[in-house]
């Protein structure tokens, strides 16, 4: 169960998804919270540059440059990038036992004592923790706790506390990821959404709108699927699905069950026979003064423009022909018909998406779809 400060700090930290800035201030209160002398969390995108960045507490921020002077970032790069087969899921390990396991798997040995000495010798840092919080093809983060001295009970503790912030920060770092890109791109909140071709709602707790972009906008005067119902509440065509999602914001309106990991959700939503279902993405907005419960991001997988499968191949090694079908699968088109169109036998096509789907680790077609927006994420150049 968490406390009142805690939750508190979870209210805080649900704000930064529209506004970045208090990624600073959220991590003090972290750092205070678990006892820390110093936190900081690192996010690189590999096919965004943008959306790379650290945020570092006050009191390490001085030395962090005589500590990249000296490579030491460098030479834990490997061992950052083993953490995510050492550490399965999220949670708080010491840097000295993932530099152990990492080099139990590796081939590339890492040998990082003159860091912990430097540290220890500059800061005072004796212990620090660190976990992955993702695990994406495109992004990866981290996020470090450092303490100096002192009551190993009194760590122990802290590193309890840490954990239980984390499937949040993962959480707030996806859902974020879109805007951040956003706002690296362009000024001004409205500006901003205007230009993510996805339709963004932001929602009260009781499923009134209370802002949204342009193609948003757009969805709702198609009057199909989605619409504006009384009291200006955001309505699905589908029954069925309109008392989903009305549990599904109870839900994460509550900060006790989204602590219980009820932080995302995921729905199609029937249209016309001719049409592919809509996509919803629904994420938690916790804020005390005005109460938004949820964002809901819509997608339109026939809106051909937004499906971009390039970086495929790189990413899960496609081959050229498999690249192309991808393509085509993601915009519609039957195996019949992306036979014909690259005139080939069914039964060839048929094998290459069962190819690309053992590739991409996917199941199904609005999984590839997600993967696809993920990857490229649909914003105005």
């Amino acid at each position: 169960m968490l406390d009142q400060k805690q939750l508190a700090i979870l209210d805080r930290l649900y704000k930064c998804i529209l506004n970045p800035e208090g990624w600073g201030d959220l991590i003090e209160c972290i750092k205070d919270d678990v006892g820390a002398y110093g936190t900081n969390i690192f996010v690189g995108d590999r096919i965004f540059f943008e959306l790379q960045n650290s945020w570092l507490t006050q009191d390490i921020q001085a030395k962090f440059p005589a500590f990249a002077e000296q490579g030491f970032i460098q030479r834990e790069i490997p061992v950052n990038e083993t953490a995510i087969k050492i550490v399965p899921q999220p949670k708080f390990i010491l840097m000295t036992e993932i530099e152990d396991a990492h080099n139990r798997i590796s081939d590339n040995k890492v040998d990082n004592r003159e860091v912990h000495d430097w540290l220890y010798a500059n800061e005072g840092i004796r212990h620090r923790y660190v976990t992955p919080m993702n695990y994406h093809p495109t992004h990866f983060d981290s996020i470090c706790i450092s303490y100096r001295d002192g009551s190993q009970a009194a760590i122990e503790q802290g590193v309890s506390r840490g954990n239980s912030y984390l499937p949040h920060l993962a959480n707030l770092i996806n859902v974020s990821r879109p805007f951040l890109l956003l706002k690296a791109r362009f000024n001004g909140v409205m500006e901003v959404l205007d230009r993510f071709r996805l339709g963004v709602f932001l929602l009260t707790l009781d499923g009134t709108l209370v802002e949204q972009n342009e193609a948003a906008r757009n969805i709702l005067d198609a009057k199909d699927a989605i619409r504006l119902g009384q009291k200006h509440r955001l309505t699905l065509s589908d029954m069925d699905k309109q008392r989903e999602l009305q549990h599904v914001i109870k839900q994460m309106a509550s900060t006790e069950q989204g602590a219980k990991g009820a932080l995302q959700h995921r729905m199609q939503i029937p249209r016309a026979a001719d049409q592919r279902d809509l996509l919803l993405e629904v994420a938690p907005l916790l804020h005390k003064d005005l109460p938004i419960g949820a964002i809901v991001i819509a997608i339109d997988p026939d809106t051909k423009a937004l499906i971009n499968t390039s970086h495929f191949g790189e990413l899960f090694s496609l081959t050229d022909a498999e690249q192309s079908v991808c393509q085509l699968l993601l915009e519609g088109h039957k195996s019949g018909d992306i036979a014909d169109m690259r005139s080939t036998r069914v039964d060839t096509v048929r094998s290459q998406v069962k190819s690309i789907l053992t590739k991409t680790e996917t199941y199904q077609q609005t999984e590839l779809i997600r993967l696809a927006l993920s990857i490229n994420i649909p914003v105005d150049k």
